[in-house]
């Protein structure tokens, strides 16, 4: 009998042992390998689309965009490691659906929804502009209407064409950024409707920079963490994520990741 219970503890605590290190697997994945992730899981995945310099899916350098890096510190900060995934805007939002990412970086102003949204503490603000060539020598511009007249360039999934569209006004869709820019600069078209910090940085990419000038336009834009609603605990994960953001903020850590983009 003694044999017989010392076999059976030794196949208990090897069962027991397989257990402890198969279920941070299956609590990550769940049995179907569909993600079920949790903060109490330390590791989660971000997902975003190639948006420099706030995300920078090739980087050459360490630096990966200026909010992936303060994502990625803050979530540290609270003990938690973010992997990030770059995709198209649209498939970044199905893999929310479809909980295989714990958050998303977004693009949203609405400051009044952030926590019906799970919208974390604003990472960035800038200003959309109405990008001309050097040559431009109409009115200046400060509002969409202004642009009446003129042929306009809108990057696919902005919310300003929706704009556009309730003024009855014409534009012409680009892919990206760069299309847009080369679009204008070839004189296709007058006017591109962008992002201050994208803009620039894809005219230093494109070394297009003495070609351009820009108006400030009217629309803000707010780059903000979502975290997937559908996590039992994304309350707690999006607490977690706001108390490490605004340590780096208190200790400097965040000026210093974005003064590197600037």
């Amino acid at each position: 009998m003694l044999i017989l219970h010392r076999n059976i503890n030794r196949h208990l605590f090897a069962l027991l042992l397989i257990a402890s290190m198969l279920f941070p697997y299956f609590s990550a994945h769940g049995e179907s390998g569909k993600a079920q992730l949790q903060t109490t899981a330390k590791s989660i995945i971000v997902v975003t689309s190639n948006w420099p310099p706030y995300a920078i899916e090739h980087s050459t350098t360490e630096q990966r965009g200026m909010d992936v890096d303060v994502v990625a510190a803050a979530f540290k900060r609270a003990g938690i490691t973010a992997e990030f995934r770059f995709y198209t805007w649209l498939r970044c939002f199905e893999e929310m659906e479809k909980e295989r990412a714990a958050a998303m970086l977004v693009i949203i102003n609405a400051p009044g929804h952030a926590k019906e949204l799970f919208l974390s503490q604003p990472l960035s603000t800038s200003t959309g502009i109405f990008l001309v060539s050097k040559e431009y020598a109409g009115p200046p511009l400060s509002t969409l209407r202004d642009l009446t007249g003129l042929n306009i360039a809108v990057v696919d999934g902005y919310a300003v064409s929706d704009a556009l569209t309730k003024l009855n006004m014409a534009y012409d869709v680009s892919h990206d950024e760069e299309t847009a820019i080369r679009k204008v600069a070839d004189k296709r078209l007058d006017v591109a409707l962008l992002e201050l910090r994208n803009a620039r940085y894809t005219l230093f990419k494109l070394d297009l920079t003495d070609k351009f000038k820009w108006h400030v336009a009217p629309d803000t834009y707010i780059m903000r963490l979502r975290v997937n609603q559908k996590l039992p605990d994304a309350t707690q994960l999006l607490e977690a994520f706001n108390s490490g953001l605004n340590a780096i903020i208190k200790d400097g850590t965040y000026d210093a990741i974005r003064a590197q983009y600037e």
